[in-house]
Parts: C-alpha cells; sequence; structure tokens
C-alpha cells in the first residue's frame, strides 16, 4: 500500500511483437442502479486486491434491522464477517482475497439478507506483554510481469516475465524503505524452458547488491523456486539489485530459463504503520507504533478462519503483542478499510434451477444475445424449445458470480439432470481469449469463458467440450458449439448466413460435392483425403486437391472451387492459427476474400491450431470463415491444439458416415457423435476430442 517498486531491466533479451489486435467493441456496462441494489435480496461484491474491506449497509439501502440474517459466501462457501457501528452507520467487514483463478483477476463475494447461518469473526483474547522483544514486522515485497505466454509448462504459471539466456544476467532494481537491518529472504521462480543431452540442464547464480546469496542446477523443462537466506544489513534503504545469471558454466549446450516472479521478505521497522499494513513477526513480542487512531489487528492466516485479536485496552499509539512467525497479520486504522471495486445485484432472474427447460440454449451477453432472435424461431419451427440466457445469471447463480467456464459446465449437468427438458443443443455467443488477465490486450474480450486444458502437444489450450463433460465422464454429452463474436454485428452476419444456408442449400446441386484439400509437404496427407473422398456414398461427387508441396496458386484454386460450390470442404494437413499448410496454401487472407454467400459450405479442418480463436490478437482461420459478410462457411469444425492425424481420423471417419446418411442429421448430432467415438483411452486421441470444437450452430440443418 505504501511500497514504490522501482524496475531497471539491464538487458532485453526477447522483444515481443504484438499483431493488429482483433477488433473489440465495449458492450454495454452494467451500473448498478441505487433502487435495485436496495431491493436485492443478495448483492455480490466484486474486488481485486487482498486486504480487509467494509461496506456501508447504508450505501446498499438496506435495513439495519436485517443485520442479524446476513451472510457472507465466496463460490458458496461461508466467509466470516463482523459487524462495526460507529453509531450512525453500520459496516460489514471481512477478509477479501485476491483471485487465483485461471479465468478471471475479480474475486467475488456474495452478501445475503435472510440467511439463517452466517459466520462471524472469532475474537482471540490476547495479553499485551509490558516490553517488546522486537521493533520491527517482516513484510513481503512480490515483483512479477507477465509478458510471456509459455502454454507448454504444464503445472504452474503459463504467463512469465522474461527469457535469460546463458552467459547472460538479468537484473531487477527495487526500492524497500525504513530497514530495520534484520536478516530477510530472498524467493524466485524460474522455469527451465530448455533440455540438454548432459546433466545438469540449467545453472543460475543469484546476487542481492553485487553479494553472491546462493546458486542452483537442475534438469530438464521443470520448476526451481529458490529460497535463500539474506545476511544482515544487506538490504539497504532506497534502491537495491537483484541478479539473476544463468552462468554458461555447464556443458549444456543451450541454457534457457524463464523468469516468473521473484518475493522478499524484508525486515521493516514497525514505528510508522500506514493504514493497513499486511505482515508476519519475528519470533517474540513486537511492538507496533507510528499509527494515527485506534488499530485493530487480525491474524489472517487462515482466511476462512481469520479472528480479530483482543487487547485488555484500546491501541491508540502503540500495540505490543507476542508474535507467531507462522502466522499471517493484518492491521487496520480507522480509515484503512478497502472498498470493493463495484457491488452489484446478484443476477436471480430468471431463476434457472426452476425453469422448465427448453432443448436449445443460446448463452451469451445480452447484447450479443439479442440479434439471435431470428435463429431462434427458426429453432422452434423446427420444434425445439428454445432459451436466451444472459451468460451473468449463470455466473451467479452456479459459481457465485465468478466468471468462470465452470459456472457453465455447473448449469449444463444440474440442467441435464433435473430439468423436464434437458438441453440437447448449446450454443456460446461470444469471444474469449488465453490472456485472461489483460496482459497483452484489454481483458473485455471475455465474453464466454472457454476450459483451459492441457494437451499431450500444444500444452495449454481452449476447450468447449470440456463443458459438456461431466463427472469423470470424458465422453461430451450434449452438442455444443461457439459463435466466437465480438460484436452485434458479427451475430448478425453469423444468423443471416445459417438461415440463408438452409433456406436456399436445399435442393441444390451442389449440396452433394464434397472438396477434399491436402497439403503434400507429407504424403499421407494425400491419403487421408482420398480416403475420406472415398468413403462417402455415390450420392455426392468428391474432388481431391493435392498440389505439389510449393506449387503456386493453389490458393486461388480452393477458393474458385468453394466459390462454386460445396456441402463439405475438408482440409488435410500442416496448419497453424490463420493458415493451411507450412507454405501458406489457404489463408484468412483468402477465406475473407471469397464471395459465396449463396453457396456455403460446412468447413473441416483435420490440421492444428486454425480453431485458436483464443489467440488475443490474431483472427483464427475458422473465424474469418464464420464471419465473412460475402461468403465463408456456414460452420467449421477446426482444432486449437496440435495433435496426430492418426487420432484426428477417428473423428473425420465417424463425420463421413453420418454424412452419408439420408436425412443427414442435425449437425450437433453429427458432432457429438463423432466425438464420443473417439476412444478416450488414448491422451492423443482425447486431445481430439476434446480441441476440435464447432464453430457455428449445432442445431444447423443440413440438406
Amino acid at each position: 500500500m505504501h511500497k514504490f517498486i522501482h524496475i531497471t531491466i539491464l538487458s532485453l533479451l526477447l522483444i515481443l511483437v504484438l499483431a493488429s489486435c482483433k477488433s473489440r467493441e465495449n458492450l454495454t456496462p452494467t451500473s448498478p442502479d441505487p433502487e435495485i441494489l436496495a431491493a436485492a435480496q443478495a448483492v455480490k461484491l466484486e474486488i481485486t486486491q487482498e486486504g480487509l474491506y467494509r461496506v456501508s449497509l447504508a450505501s446498499l439501502g438496506w435495513d439495519e434491522n436485517t443485520t442479524q440474517n446476513l451472510s457472507l459466501t465466496h463460490k458458496g462457501q461461508p466467509v466470516p464477517y463482523e459487524l462495526q457501528s460507529d453509531g450512525s452507520n453500520t459496516g460489514l467487514v471481512f477478509f477479501g482475497q485476491a483471485s487465483d483463478s485461471l479465468y478471471t483477476p475479480k474475486n467475488f463475494y456474495v452478501l445475503r439478507q435472510n440467511s439463517e447461518k452466517p459466520k462471524i469473526i472469532t475474537a482471540q483474547a490476547i495479553a499485551a506483554p509490558e516490553q517488546a522483544a522486537n521493533s520491527y514486522i517482516i513484510r513481503t515485497l512480490h515483483l512479477e510481469e507477465n509478458h510471456l505466454y509459455v502454454p507448454k509448462v504444464t503445472q504452474g504459471s503459463t504467463w512469465h516475465w522474461q527469457k535469460i539466456i546463458a552467459p547472460q544476467a538479468q537484473a531487477l532494481e527495487f526500492k524497500l524503505e525504513n530497514l530495520s537491518g534484520d536478516p530477510g529472504l530472498l524467493r524466485v521462480a524460474l522455469w527451465g524452458a530448455t533440455t540438454a543431452p548432459t546433466s545438469p540442464s540449467h545453472h543460475v547464480r543469484l546476487r542481492l547488491n553485487d553479494q553472491v546469496l546462493g546458486e542452483a542446477a537442475w534438469d530438464g523443462q521443470t520448476w526451481q523456486i529458490l529460497e535463500l537466506e539474506i545476511p544482515a544489513g544487506l538490504l539497504k534503504d532506497g534502491s537495491n539489485t537483484v541478479e539473476i545469471q544463468v552462468t554458461g558454466e555447464i556443458e549444456a549446450p543451450l541454457d534457457i530459463i524463464d523468469l516468473d516472479w521473484l518475493e522478499i521478505d524484508y525486515p521493516q521497522k514497525a514505528d510508522h504503520l500506514e493504514s493497513q499494513e499486511i505482515f508476519r513477526t519475528p519470533q517474540g513480542s513486537v511492538q507496533l507504533s507510528g499509527f494515527e487512531g485506534p488499530l485493530t489487528l487480525y491474524e489472517i492466516s487462515n482466511p476462512s478462519e481469520i479472528s480479530r485479536l483482543s487487547f485488555p485496552s484500546p491501541a491508540a499509539e502503540s500495540l505490543t503483542f507476542e508474535g507467531n512467525p507462522n502466522q499471517r497479520y493484518l492491521s487496520v486504522t480507522a480509515d484503512g478499510y478497502l472498498q470493493p471495486d463495484q457491488i452489484l445485484p446478484l443476477v436471480t432472474e430468471p431463476d434457472l434451477r426452476l425453469e422448465t427447460g427448453a432443448a436449445y440454449l443460446a448463452i451469451g451477453h445480452p447484447d450479443l444475445l439479442a440479434p439471435l432472435d431470428a435463429l431462434l424461431q427458426a429453432r422452434r419451427d423446427q420444434g425445439l424449445s428454445t432459451l436466451s440466457l444472459p451468460i451473468e445469471a449463470i455466473y451467479d447463480q452456479f459459481n457465485g458470480g465468478l466468471p468462470e467456464p465452470e459456472a457453465i459446465r455447473n448449469f449444463l449437468a444440474f440442467a441435464v439432470e433435473n430439468w423436464g427438458t434437458p438441453p440437447a443443443y448449446v450454443l456460446l455467443v461470444g469471444d474469449t481469449s488465453y490472456d485472461y488477465y489483460g496482459y497483452q490486450t484489454p481483458p473485455q474480450a471475455n465474453f464466454v469463458p472457454t476450459f483451459l486444458v492441457q494437451t499431450t502437444f500444444g500444452g495449454e489450450t481452449g476447450s468447449d467440450v470440456r463443458m459438456v463433460q461431466f463427472g469423470d465422464d470424458l465422453s461430451p454429452a450434449l452438442a455444443i458449439g461457439r459463435v466466437p463474436a465480438r460484436t452485434p454485428q458479427q451475430v448478425e452476419v453469423f444468423v443471416r448466413k445459417t438461415l440463408d444456408f438452409e433456406r436456399v442449400s436445399r435442393g441444390a446441386a451442389w449440396n452433394r460435392i464434397v472438396l477434399a484439400v491436402a497439403d503434400r509437404q507429407e504424403q499421407t496427407f494425400a491419403q487421408d483425403a482420398n480416403r475420406f473422398a472415398d468413403q462417402f456414398s455415390g450420392a455426392f461427387q468428391t474432388q481431391v486437391i493435392a498440389p505439389e508441396a510449393g506449387a503456386e496458386g493453389t490458393n486461388l484454386q480452393i477458393s474458385a472451387e468453394i466459390e462454386k460450390g460445396t456441402l463439405v470442404t475438408a482440409y488435410f494437413g500442416h496448419g497453424s492459427v490463420n493458415m493451411w499448410g507450412k507454405d501458406s496454401l489457404f489463408t484468412t487472407a483468402d477465406s475473407t476474400a471469397l464471395k459465396n454467400a449463396e453457396r456455403l459450405p460446412l468447413v473441416l479442418n483435420f490440421t492444428c491450431l486454425t480453431g485458436l480463436f483464443t489467440h488475443p490478437t490474431e483472427e483464427s482461420l475458422a473465424e474469418s470463415f464464420l464471419f465473412n459478410p460475402q461468403g465463408g462457411a456456414v460452420a467449421v469444425l477446426a482444432p486449437t491444439s496440435p495433435t496426430l492425424a492418426t487420432d484426428q481420423s477417428f473423428l473425420w471417419m465417424t463425420l463421413v458416415t453420418g454424412l452419408s446418411q439420408e436425412p443427414i442429421p442435425l449437425l450437433g448430432d453429427l458432432l457429438l457423435q463423432a466425438w464420443q467415438q473417439v476412444p478416450t483411452i488414448s491422451t492423443s486421441a482425447t486431445d481430439v476430442m476434446q480441441t476440435f470444437l464447432l464453430f457455428g450452430d449445432p442445431a444447423l440443418v443440413l440438406p
């Protein structure tokens, strides 16, 4: 709260160049009406910072006579609080934790009226020693920046600060003040980014203010958390410098480490406390002083069981107590309480636990759901009952307000188990990004989150399929698709294309044409494309485009065939976020240039990464197909991860069988059956099932 941190980077090892960002649009913000808050039986308190908070009941418009019936929870678990009154205003005080979620920097606490089981902060009587053995406290300075996304880290953070390549060093400068001169502790989190045929793979040496504190050596792509003692007097008031040296003194041909974070436990004189402080103590009694007004002290080691330390007399100018070095304490003065960033009414309508159900669900931000009316009517005309659900209601009713994908899965599992008409088709409407905290781009792109799952070859990536896997069963239970829209206009394009396709494709000659495209960088891709085409029934006309590696003009040939009209266009080969093939067989520039609005195909991508819609700055090939207003595709199946062609075959063989039926089932039914046929005993095959996502309507009617 009073720390000034200055960081100097002595050697810049990596420049992260961001591509032009996907266009974003700020949708209608929610701003609470005081009358709505006053009428609410429950509100959610949004915070981003650890500390002690005070919420005035008068600011909520709540009757203070209801204070005996309040409860505070976090993700459904009770959180202790206490009520403080100054005679004219009653405030609810609680300890709030910073978010530890993968999916949001915000944390939410739910405050309800008319609860039967409140949890109250306990008071712990403390005898104050007459004299103090220590006059300092131990504070922790945490230094961390997040510039590098490293998805292949299998445990721990995938966002790192910077790379250090042997034989180089990185220096970090920070400032401290009011030090007592006692010993401290340095902790550094390092990720081994390389492996080596010799042992060890990595060797680092750490210095503080030019004095060597220690070194470490380890093997492979693993974490190393160093904890080194800081001798008394080495830390100084003002600027201090930690140097992390990757020595190059080992036989490894290449030694690269990533710095994630570092922490310094430093001894600070306890004679000038700020209005709110979090600290630990040395062994023995400690005297706190230098604060203005009465001081209240809490023990916060276990946030779900915090206690207020009660002393024989109020602490007006100083306070002495017996400290425990294994516990964390928080001191606060009357003006030191934090305020929530926002207080919002809990969305309790519609009450999703009382719904009778619907076969077709659309879930998203209200501004993105609004353009769906015509599509929902078409689905009702098709015989499906429909519900359009604001994502906030799902967060609030099934995840304590936290915007996490678990909320959607919890809700869908409940609906399947309890609704009279359980859902069969789920359409997620809204984009998201693996950069949930906004390290590279603003976090407002997170309209509808996706699960971050670990994969064999790609590490962390997005999976919507995980939302329809319930319990321990890896087999998806529902057909799910996504429209990764960032604006209502993109939703309008999707709806128009979907309805136009169902209107014009029936009976058209082109709806029995199948195009397979193969990357000839490897011969197996052409073999798979031909096998795919050959398995269609005689009712279909098939064509395979398999140019020699490096051939020019293939993109024009593919575009021409798509514009003539195909029911299915499938690609087999190497791929990346925005292209087919290593040599740019077909790119987002080609898909956005297509003019085939009256002849839209279903595009199947049996490749890698073309469905990585979670990239914060690049538009994926799948998105460019879907949102092309003049053509492109009616729906796209595309992966968010690298996988093996042999594992992908489980998916496409089942899809061919379904597409050859008369009549062809709904797209979501086809895909659900294909997902379910992937053998989950194989980890790499399971990756295919979880990362090949549908971009489009799962209830799409195929001709």
